[in-house]
């Protein structure tokens, strides 16, 4: 299928990216499908998710505190957890806050850190993780938003990042590049950056008031006409337009540095193949949501 194969294993099914799949001996990852009831909604159907994080606790034989599935509220808040301390870039300040980690002894260090980790992760909203730590399972969720994977493969850092249209006009996942380079000395052009399943361009229908917040975020960034297009369609507030979020990434990354190669879309929709993934838009309030799992090794 052209940049990613979807596997199955213990009773998960999930898109992973032949970029990715070339350093498979230092990270695992995977974009869950909706297939044999998966999904990690903590306020629809619960024991879907208790059974979906047994799942994953079996398929990569890890402790169960050693799975972090983040408390998203479409900020651009992101957690830095890295092996001798855990910050968080708080999107009020754009800075990352200190939080450093207490004195331990080094066999202890990592343990203390995946404490320190879970502590901001249940303590504060956040849509974004960075982490070199070893066996720690990160997972986002996504029903329609874009779910991505951004991975140093020479310094072994991995991020795991939720941007639903608030994310992308916060640019959060730019937001996260920027913090591997600045601050934790990645090279830009080792950096590979993968887009999983969303909503596409053609379903994603917004109104006026979206498309202002679009321009007036990305207007001298971009060239809009050929990220938002207006449609014939209108609803109870007006005219409807088309955004392309994912051609928004893709320049935008470009002109940050990364490779062309390195940016790689799955080009999965979840409103066109939401018999495989979850949708809010098809599966209406009671949806459930799609897991992005990023694991070091």
């Amino acid at each position: 299928m052209g940049n990613i194969r979807i596997i199955e294993n213990e009773g998960i099914a999930y898109v992973q990216f032949n970029k990715l799949l070339e350093y498979e001996n230092s990270l695992f990852h995977g974009m869950t499908l909706k297939l044999n009831d998966v999904g990690f909604s903590r306020r629809n159907s619960p024991n879907i998710r208790k059974n979906s994080i047994e799942k994953i606790q079996k398929l990569l034989n890890i402790k169960k505190e050693n799975i972090i599935q983040l408390r998203q509220m479409h900020t651009s808040n992101i957690i830095i957890n890295m092996n001798d301390k855990t910050n968080l870039f708080q999107e009020e300040s754009g800075k990352i806050k200190e939080k450093l980690l207490p004195e331990n002894n080094i066999d202890e260090i990592k343990d203390e850190n995946i404490k320190a980790v879970k502590n901001i992760s249940e303590e504060v909203y956040t849509d974004g993780i960075i982490t070199n730590n070893k066996n720690l399972a990160t997972i986002i969720t996504t029903a329609d938003c874009i779910p991505i994977i951004i991975y140093d493969p020479r310094n072994k850092i991995v991020a795991n990042v939720h941007s639903g249209w608030k994310g992308t006009v916060k640019k959060i996942g730019l937001k996260a590049v920027k913090i591997m380079i600045d601050e934790l000395g990645s090279d830009k052009t080792d950096l590979i950056f993968c887009i999983g399943p969303n909503i596409r361009k053609d379903h994603f229908l917004v109104n006026d008031d979206v498309v202002e917040i679009y321009e007036k975020t990305f207007k001298g960034d971009l060239d809009l006409k050929n990220v938002i297009e207006k449609t014939e369609f209108t609803n109870q507030k007006g005219i409807q337009y088309r955004i392309d979020n994912t051609l928004i990434y893709r320049t935008l990354l470009k002109k940050m540095g990364l490779l062309d190669k390195n940016i790689i879309d799955s080009e999965l929709c979840t409103m066109c193949d939401s018999d495989k993934f979850h949708s809010r838009r098809c599966e209406g309030k009671n949806y459930q949501v799609n897991g992005s799992i990023a694991m070091l090794k």
